[in-house]
């Protein structure tokens, strides 16, 4: 009973009081945007990244795997990303979020492949309430019981809509699939052990080893350097411990913070041995990405097997921290991330690159209270709390250590920063707080005012660039809707300035410029430039083709080739890309797609001699493909995109075969192709054309 009075008695103090009020305020207010860029500006809980699901669905596949007791997983479940060890596939993520819900798959299959977003938000929420926690035992540890004013209050109100949605972890909501929610888990358990190991340090007690060792192991089963950086600080902190510097009790939870720190390794250590036979890492050569793509196989070949080299050192850390990772442009959002993957290297050390954003530039509050914070705790004259954070900041910044020498760069990476940035930028801000003591309050108003200011900008922009990552990752109606939205804002604002982005030619560039919207032939199709060097043009719209074709009595019915097939329509910039009409010796139909080696052919159908059909070629730019239709009836698909040899994404736009009517004679076949009908988002950006080519 007396320790429930204490804890009531705490809910009562005023600055306690307080202090809750503004987080949960402050919490409430960066579910808003977070919530709309998740679930992409609508009701969508369960939204997937792509509307077809991939990459989506890896750690439902790994739980029901578990279920049957298994950690392979069924073949061609996980596509480029499985690892083939031994005729099995794994995935490389640990299971941390398939095992949270195996209670839920145990009992339904209706939910499979969409609990990927729910994951996230529980996260999210989940990291929300970790940062607020970990925001007031710092503070705590800093300044003691020491009266919390209105001002400061909002400032840490402030430093927790900056650390959710001011940070990358508003970016990962964004694209719903597992490479985000690893992180979002990930980041979310590095709190965790940051949280309750700074409370072993402040109050040593069993409960608190407890946490420390759980929080361990979620990070470890979310991602694993960031659990090992949590071992890593645990076992620091046990071995400062067995000392006997910081007092009996402390030396009585020596022995627990060690099982803290190996019982989770040890987990860790069995699962991925299981796997991969290896404690800690993963055969990179065995991956289906390595064996498509050669730029993988050359990275290895220079970093000895795996993608890990100091080489890149200079690369990541530009990467990550140059001051200007973020880009402004004239056009909706306005916000952006920079142009341009980061160059990769001479000698090969790097695998991907992506258009990535850097801490100093999209989180630069954090950034920029992270760095006071790291001055504060490891000056000579620290204040004696400032010295018991040491270990957790190092630990938490130990984590982002990997990425640095990782051959691999996203901006999805800085979201092992997190951590850090948050504790570190909670000490320098209980720092600065308390030199603001003895300033007028005008003076600590401004200040507030400012940090509010900073962190808005943070939050606009990763708003606008989650937002822009939600619509531009895939083609179909809300890659439309983006483009329009990009055109009725440019039309209000001064000079129209979304003309600048816009060009026009017969053929499709290979490089597809950030924003850059191009328009192939006369409004054949409208196509936007990604910046990213896999996939360079994402398709707003493609024309559909329409043809009516005849089937007549064929000249050579009593004899000839029992099937002739003519040309219906051709990819613009590839002859060899051709789709198909062939006709039976009798009145059958049927589609052949020609690509190189690869032939596909649809059912025979029957056909009215003499009688039309319509064809068309209907592009369902979701689907990723051309749906062939025959009067209105499925028949067939053919690909709207391709990967090249080396994983390239290859766009496909058709135009209707220039055949004359002597030569469809042989297959008795009569095509004709009819009138499309415009698209009008293109037209609409013709005007942009239009006017340049009427100007004198």
């Amino acid at each position: 009973m007396d320790r429930w009075t204490r804890a009531w008695s705490r809910i009562e103090d005023a600055t306690v009081r307080r202090y809750a009020k503004a987080m949960t305020v402050s919490g409430l207010f960066a579910l808003v945007p977070y919530l709309a860029i998740l679930w992409d500006l609508r009701f969508d809980p369960l939204r997937t990244a792509r509307p077809d699901g991939q990459f989506s669905s890896f750690y439902d596949v790994q739980a029901r795997a578990l279920l049957d007791g298994s950690l392979s997983v069924p073949s061609s479940q996980l596509g480029i990303e499985a690892f083939v060890i031994d005729g099995q596939n794994h995935m490389y993520f640990p299971p941390g979020p398939a095992l949270a819900r195996l209670p839920l798959l145990a009992v339904t299959h209706a939910l499979d492949g969409k609990l990927t977003a729910i994951s996230m938000l529980l996260a999210w929420l989940a990291g929300s309430v970790l940062v607020s926690l970990l925001l007031w035992r710092t503070r705590r540890m800093l300044r003691g019981d020491a009266e919390l004013g209105r001002a400061e209050a909002a400032a840490y109100g402030l430093l927790l809509v900056g650390a959710t949605a001011g940070s990358v972890l508003l970016y990962l909501g964004s694209l719903p699939w597992v490479y985000h929610e690893a992180y979002a888990w990930a980041t979310v358990m590095a709190l965790g052990w940051a949280f309750a190991l700074l409370g072993v340090l402040e109050d040593p007690r069993a409960r608190r080893v407890v946490a420390t060792g759980l929080f361990v192991l979620g990070a470890l089963l979310s991602r694993t350097t960031t659990g090992l950086a949590g071992v890593g600080a645990t076992a620091i902190v046990a071995v400062w411990f067995l000392s006997g510097r910081r007092g009996e009790r402390a030396l009585r939870c020596a022995r627990g913070l060690f099982f803290a720190a190996l019982l989770p390794l040890s987990v860790a250590v069995t699962i991925n041995e299981a796997k991969f036979d290896h404690p800690f890492l993963f055969p990179l050569e065995k991956q289906v990405w390595t064996e498509v793509n050669e730029q993988r196989r050359r990275t290895l070949d220079a970093n000895g097997g795996d993608l890990v080299s100091a080489a890149v050192l200079p690369d990541t850390i530009s990467a990550y921290f140059r001051p200007d990772g973020v880009r402004f442009t004239d056009v909706f959002p306005f916000i952006t991330l920079p142009a341009e993957p980061p160059a990769a290297p001479p000698g090969g050390h790097l695998d991907q690159t992506y258009r990535t954003g850097s801490a100093v530039a999209c989180m630069p509050a954090l950034f920029l209270l992270a760095a006071w914070g790291t001055v504060t705790t490891f000056r000579r004259r620290a204040a004696p709390g400032a010295a018991l954070l040491r270990v957790p900041l190092l630990g938490t910044g130990a984590i982002s250590g990997a990425i640095m020498i990782f051959g691999y760069i996203s901006y999805r990476y800085t979201s092992e920063l997190v951590p850090f940035l948050v504790l570190a930028s909670g000490v320098g801000f209980v720092d600065l707080a308390r030199r603001f003591d003895d300033r007028p309050p005008i003076w600590r108003r401004r200040a507030v005012l400012g940090l509010g200011a900073v962190i808005a900008f943070s939050v606009a922009a990763h708003t606008a660039i989650g937002f822009a990552a939600a619509r531009t990752t895939t083609s179909g109606a809300d890659l439309q809707a983006y483009v329009r939205a990009q055109d009725r804002i440019s039309s209000i604002t001064p000079g129209d300035p979304l003309g600048g982005h816009i060009a026009q030619s017969g053929l499709l560039p290979a490089d597809g410029p950030a924003d850059r919207l191009h328009i192939v032939g006369d409004c054949d199709g409208l196509y936007l430039g990604t910046g990213e060097t896999l996939w360079p043009w994402m398709p707003v719209e493609l024309r559909q083709l329409d043809f009516e074709v005849r089937v007549h009595l064929r000249p050579d019915r009593d004899g000839g080739p029992t099937a002739i097939g003519v040309p219906l329509a051709t990819v613009i910039d590839d002859p060899d890309h051709v789709l198909r009409i062939e006709r039976h010796r009798d009145q059958r139909i049927r589609f052949v797609y020609l690509h190189g080696d690869v032939v596909k052919r649809s059912p025979w159908r029957e056909a009215t001699l003499d009688e039309p059909s319509y064809v068309t070629l209907r592009p369902d730019l979701e689907q990723d493909s051309y749906i062939v239709g025959v009067d209105g009836e499925f028949a067939f698909y053919v690909p709207i995109s391709a990967h090249n040899d080396d994983w390239f994404r290859e766009q496909f736009l058709y135009a209707p075969s220039l055949l004359a009517q002597a030569d469809l004679a042989p297959a008795g076949l009569e095509v004709r192709p009819l009138e499309p009908a415009p698209l009008e988002t293109c037209r609409s950006l013709q005007r942009f054309e239009d006017r340049a080519a009427a100007s004198p």
